[in-house]
């Protein structure tokens, strides 16, 4: 390369990344709306995508049927993939929320606790570099049934692990143990799950863009029994199946460079003793013409009811102000619902390296209001403890 060519080519791409680098990220003020869609539901075990790389259907899921292989994504879809699982638990005292992804150009530790009677909050981040991203299986159809969807991660002492227990599978349950530990940071969690077979989930496949080799699958398994302990600068949380439950929530998907979604969850009792959670989310970044389903539900104990479209109202300039959320979809009969959230601490991470960036805000609060049923029968919960998470990226 001669010294001309390096000697404008050079300063371009440093100007390219630094201008990148500093762009301020911000959520949208209104995600997409598309109170239209029909909440397709995909019940058939099959491939996900077809031979072109793209999926065979859009809609959610109440069990993981669709399988997800590397061999249907072309290179460049191979150097899109964005993967992650996260893991949540929560008592009427605590919520805390633990992510490991692998995004090819980088791996990422998050993980957001709050206290809601002490007020302790902690925010806890870790970088990991590309050859030492952890295997993360690409497939959700056998997700608690096979060591191969274990995720084994290691560095110095920090450690997060999730995987089957001797790959033990019953007619009845299936278990895995999560554990997460760094004690330079004085953070130590260890979660056995119990999982009947019949448990319900939600997930959903949606595209990304108008380009259809972005797509994402994703799947939860909220209101999961949770036995265990959650240890956090000194304080102790010994958790049992009477008061704590515990959710997974299972990712892959092929990702445009801008991205932007919302998240709400909650977990809690009702006044019943039953276990309930909410699960609300959207706002991908495309115009929502494929669109067939949205992944808006909630759970009482393993059953999961499907709720019509959420619209989200919030205000932009302050995210600490109270969210509403209501049911204008008409694709399904009776399925209503009115919720508020009321916000009681915020955290924010943002990332930065050259081109590539992203912030998230974490709002934990408490929900309350109702949601029904296709048949129409009203659920009605308050101060359900969970946090609405908003994601911006470029990467």
């Amino acid at each position: 390369m001669s010294y001309l060519v390096r000697a404008i080519i050079i300063p371009a791409i440093i100007t390219i990344a630094y201008f990148y680098g500093n762009m301020i990220l911000e959520p949208p003020q209104q995600f997409p709306t598309n109170p239209g869609i029909n909440q397709n539901e995909i019940r058939r075990v099959a491939m996900l995508l077809n031979n072109n790389g793209t999926p065979n259907e859009y809609g959610y899921l109440k069990t993981p049927v669709l399988l997800l292989t590397e061999s249907s994504l072309s290179t460049y879809q191979k150097l899109r993939m964005k993967k992650w699982d996260i893991v949540d638990v929560a008592t009427d005292e605590f919520y805390l929320s633990a992510s490991i992804s692998d995004m090819v150009v980088l791996g990422r530790i998050h993980i957001n606790f709050y206290d809601y009677k002490k007020g302790i909050s902690k925010t806890f981040e870790k970088n990991i570099l590309p050859f030492m991203t952890p295997r993360m299986s690409q497939t959700s159809y056998r997700m608690f049934n096979s060591t191969q969807d274990d995720i084994i991660f290691e560095q110095g002492d920090f450690k997060f692990e999730i995987h089957n227990i001797d790959n033990k599978v019953t007619a009845k349950y299936h278990q895995r143990n999560i554990t997460i530990s760094s004690p330079a940071d004085n953070l130590y969690v260890n979660l056995l799950w119990n999982i009947t077979s019949n448990h319900e989930g939600i997930g959903v496949v949606a595209p990304l863009d108008t380009d259809k080799t972005y797509f994402l699958y994703n799947f939860k398994y909220p209101n999961i029994p949770v036995e265990g302990i959650v240890k956090i600068d000194g304080n102790e949380y010994p958790l049992n199946y009477s008061n704590a439950a515990s959710g997974y929530n299972w990712a892959r998907g092929v990702w445009p460079y801008n991205t932007h979604y919302w998240q709400a969850r909650a977990q809690g009792h009702l006044e019943t003793g039953k276990r309930f959670s909410l699960n609300l989310g959207g706002g991908y970044a495309h115009n929502g013409t494929r669109e067939q389903a949205t992944e808006d539900s909630f759970h009482v104990e393993r059953f999961m009811y499907k709720l019509n479209y959420v619209e989200p109202k919030y205000n932009y300039s302050n995210p600490n102000s109270t969210w509403t959320f209501d049911c204008v979809g008409k694709a399904l009969p009776f399925s209503e619902c009115h919720i508020e959230f009321t916000p009681k601490q915020m955290q924010t991470s943002s990332f930065s390296l050259f081109v590539f960036k992203s912030q998230i805000r974490t709002v934990f609060g408490t929900f309350s209001g109702f949601v029904s049923n296709e048949q129409g029968k009203k659920t009605r919960f308050e101060n359900i403890n969970g946090f609405i998470e908003v994601d911006v990226a470029k990467w």
